[in-house]
């Protein structure tokens, strides 16, 4: 860090898994930070079951498959 810019280490998932270096403006290291902070009474939800990542797919075809692909409205 020094008086205009933030440098610091990320993993490039896009290109495998490479550990590369990104400096930015205080500002935008600022901005980029506060996109993760969540408003007063927000509440952070994690999806697990059916819509965890490992197997979303072959869950959801299992849905529609059992449900017939009808659509439900609550």
């Amino acid at each position: 860090m020094d008086e205009k810019t933030v440098t610091f280490k990320v993993k490039d998932y896009k290109d495998k898994s490479k550990e590369k270096v990104l400096t930015l403006s205080g500002v935008e290291f600022i901005r980029r930070f506060l996109m993760h902070v969540l408003p007063k009474g927000f509440v952070k939800l994690k999806h697990f079951g059916l819509l965890g990542n490992r197997n979303k797919k072959t869950k959801l075809a299992l849905c529609k498959k059992l449900t017939h692909n009808k659509v439900y409205k609550l």
